[in-house]
């Protein structure tokens, strides 16, 4: 039946009102009245997105030009400032000046290290010294090659960080040239565990002098 809006203009009105109730009483509570949410009724609901956590910003290294600073100024010393026990703590980690210290006051026996590690020697004749760092486990490892009264020579500084900055933990020289291999720890009795190619023979001495 078609209403004409201007004879009947009730009954046109009572006729959207029904349709609108219709359509309400068709509707299930809680349906969305949005027409893209209504077509989606009855799809599975999407899984809700986790937040992704942000890569761990890994923490900068410490800076290898203190490590190479700390074993530069130890070649910087005098022979005598060197060799000296005192001057130990400047350059060295704790554990190692304190056992430099003890084996400076060895008595009738002689010390432990009697030889210039810096120099891998009995007299230190350096020249040509140069000074790379790479990192390595805990710190750096700073290798120092040079020439010893004409024959090339490689010692190794393992250089870590303290409370009082950069210090050396521990030296060595490989096995080459005819020469013994060692290791200042071992040497110290220190008892780290170290790679056997810097180690000297057993009972053999490694070479000079710590005074």
């Amino acid at each position: 039946m078609i209403l004409d809006r201007q004879r009947h203009p009730a009954l046109l009105a009572a006729a959207v009102g029904a349709c609108a109730l219709l359509v309400i009483g068709c509707t299930k509570p809680g349906e969305a009245s949005n027409p893209r949410a209504t077509a989606a009724a009855g799809s599975p609901a999407p899984a809700p997105i986790s937040p992704v956590a942000a890569p761990a910003t890994p923490s900068a290294p410490a800076d290898p030009k203190g490590a190479v600073a700390v074993v530069r100024g130890f070649y910087a010393l005098s022979d005598e400032d060197a060799g000296s026990a005192a001057k130990a703590g400047d350059y060295f980690t704790p554990d190692l000046t304190r056992a430099l210290q003890a084996d400076a006051k060895t008595g009738e026996d002689g010390p432990k290290l009697d030889f210039d590690i810096r120099s891998n020697s009995q007299d230190p004749a350096i020249t040509r010294l140069t000074l790379q760092s790479r990192p390595d486990a805990g710190g750096a490892r700073v290798t120092a090659r040079f020439d010893e009264a004409g024959r090339p020579e490689v010692v190794d500084y393992q250089v870590v960080m303290t409370p009082a900055g950069w210090r050396i933990s521990d030296v060595s020289a490989p096995a080459e040239n005819g020469a013994l291999g060692w290791r200042l720890s071992d040497i110290m009795e220190l008892h780290r565990p170290a790679d056997s190619s810097s180690r000297p023979a057993p009972g053999k001495a490694a070479p000079g002098k710590l005074r």
